[in-house]
């Protein structure tokens, strides 16, 4: 009862109009210190709780692999039911729905819990003894309903009941705009409504992308803080969790529309100077490198526990979002330069090669790195459309490191190397299968491994230097022309004359050794050689002749001649890449014909 006097005394308008002295103001900010303390105690109870269960959960599947030195425990929830309620139907001013928007934002990334999959646990005691893991998690469900049930009816009726003026003044107050940011985020729809009603309200904006680019446009510095805080708070909670697939599907999909507002060309925002304000050491510019990095980490977190969280949902259920997954990691691909060149625009000096990259630019690249060696997680899919999208993404990240004179770790090449002999080893047995990939996949993803292992730089020859200049003497004839030498060479051939010191059978032996060649149109017609049987020709490495086939001649005055044109032909050689080609083995057996039952091959 006490409790309900005091939140309407400290939150309703027309007490504090009745009670406006300075007195009552004093005792008016003191009670407000102590409902907030009391409030936010409750949002770190539950908090705690679900770690500590899920901690239990780790430990007892995993019992090897996770390492603390105590055993985890979680403790009994209770939670202040009445006083949260009457602070939702008290609160209507713009100081109470600035309250309200940052309790709210500090639990609003936990979805509720699913207690089957809690199922191995369900029987543990708490610390006190007074509940068990199942009992705590269903306060933990009811608490969050407790959190959140008004609070987009108190959103919707302050719009209601104000101007566009009042919301503008709502958000510039500090900290709101960043709640709002957080509160738009999650996947519970009644967050993303109330925050949109007040964004909506200020700038006349409707649909979530809209407001998105309002809050960024208009209140930049808060709204990053809030897209910070968010990727934050989500890859230290969702490894934790036994999955975290709602959360994880409401990130890719808003974050697919903050890249297009920031990126977009050419309306994007980061195309604004404006915008990024590069005066201002803690500009957009400047928090651009920090987000770039929480998101790549934030992505490669759902990259590497997606094959886990698969095991408690059917495979159409994965699908949608993971769909939605790939197309947010093309996105955040295709835009990664733009951010660069952005995060660079307050250093005059930085690197503006279109292939080089910048010393920020190479430290973004590292968060792809990540991004690349668990995506090879994703190749082992039995959906032949997810497959497909992500062989293209990792195909392209490949592609865009070779565009930027970068190479994968070596821990990714080696991992992907394995894959590969493994998918060839195991082709005459699919039960044994660990990808659907099939031979021309294979061969391509090889291929682009090669381009970083096979290099070769190619260097100009180096410039003749010039001959000196020798003055002509006066009894030295002049050197013959080719065309002469042939001429002479051929006359000496058809009339030459025997010395006297020579004899008649000696004569005709010098000119029986003498050959002269002659060319003539043949008259057989070249049949090529019928293609071996299977998918692929057995080597793709080009003609290749028989050294005994090739005509000998032993005439020194043609080989004389062919020599100097082959070395002719020779320095205008220059040396090439090798790209090593692989054999294709036999034909992949049909799809279908490989055991699964999961969305990973393996999973069961």
């Amino acid at each position: 009862m006490h409790h309900n006097l005091l939140t309407t005394y400290t939150f309703l308008a027309d007490a504090r109009r009745s009670y406006h002295t300075k007195s009552c103001q004093n005792s008016r900010t003191e009670a407000r210190s102590l409902i907030l303390e009391v409030l936010e105690t409750d949002i770190v109870d539950v908090t705690s709780t679900i770690k500590g269960v899920a901690d239990a959960l780790a430990q007892h599947l995993h019992p090897g692999k996770v390492k603390t030195s105590k055993p985890p425990k979680f403790r009994s929830l209770s939670i202040h039911t009445s006083m949260w309620k009457k602070l939702y139907t008290t609160v209507d001013d713009a100081k109470g729905i600035a309250t309200l928007i940052n309790l709210v934002a500090q639990s609003c990334h936990i979805d509720a819990l699913n207690l089957k999959h809690f199922s191995h646990i369900a029987k543990s005691i708490s610390i006190d003894g007074s509940q068990t893991a199942e009992a705590a998690l269903e306060e933990v469900n009811r608490a969050l309903d407790v959190f959140r049930d008004g609070f987009l009816p108190s959103m919707t009726g302050y719009a209601y009941f104000n101007t566009s003026s009042a919301a503008l003044d709502l958000l510039l107050r500090p900290g709101v705009a960043k709640n709002l940011m957080m509160i738009s985020l999650p996947p519970m729809e009644d967050l993303q409504l109330g925050a949109q009603a007040l964004v909506g309200l200020a700038f006349d904006v409707d649909a979530r992308q809209e407001c998105f680019r309002a809050l960024l446009e208009n209140i930049p510095k808060e709204a990053l803080n809030g897209i910070l805080d968010f990727l934050t708070t989500f890859k230290n909670y969702a490894p934790v969790m036994p999955e975290a697939c709602n959360l994880s599907k409401s990130l890719v999909r808003c974050f697919t529309d903050i890249l297009d507002v920031l990126s977009a060309t050419p309306n994007g925002l980061l195309h604004s100077t404006r915008f990024l304000n590069p005066q201002d050491d803690s500009g957009p510019s400047a928090a651009l490198f920090n987000m770039w990095k929480l998101m790549t980490k934030s992505f490669s977190v759902i990259l590497k526990c997606t094959p886990t969280w698969a095991t408690y949902f059917e495979t159409a259920e994965m699908v949608v979002w993971m769909r939605d997954a790939l197309i947010f990691g093309r996105v955040m691909l295709a835009t990664w330069r733009v951010i660069e060149k952005a995060a660079n625009f307050r250093e005059a000096t930085a690197v503006r090669d279109t292939r080089r990259l910048s010393p920020i630019g190479k430290q973004m690249a590292n968060g792809l790195q990540e991004v690349l060696l668990e995506l090879s997680r994703w190749l082992g899919l039995t959906d032949e459309e997810l497959l497909h999208q992500s062989f293209a993404l990792l195909t392209s990240l490949l592609a865009s490191f070779n565009d930027a004179w970068l190479s994968p770790h070596d821990e990714t090449t080696k991992k992907l190397r394995r894959f590969i002999d493994s998918a060839r080893q195991k082709k005459d047995d699919p039960r044994q299968w660990n990808s659907r990939l099939d031979p021309t996949r294979l061969l391509t993803l090889e291929a682009a491994l090669d381009e970083f292992e096979d290099v070769v730089e190619i260097v100009p020859p180096p410039a003749p230097a010039p001959a000196p200049h020798v003055a002509p003497k006066a009894n030295v004839l002049p050197v013959p022309t080719k065309e002469k030498k042939k001429e002479k060479v051929q006359r000496s051939l058809t009339s030459l004359k025997k010395p006297q010191y020579i004899k008649d059978r000696d004569q005709q032996k010098i000119q029986a050794d003498i050959v002269v060649p002659t060319f003539r149109k043949s008259s057989t017609a070249v049949v090529p050689a019928k293609p071996a049987v299977g998918p692929f020709p057995s080597s793709t490495s080009g003609p290749q002749f028989d050294e005994a086939s090739v005509p000998q001649t032993a005439s020194s005055s043609s080989d004389s001649e062919s020599e100097s044109e082959s070395e002719d032909e020779e320095q205008s050689e220059m040396p090439c890449k090798n790209v090593s080609r692989a054999r294709m083995k036999s034909a992949t057996p049909p799809f279908d014909s490989i055991p699964t039952s999961g969305i990973f091959i393996g999973q069961h």
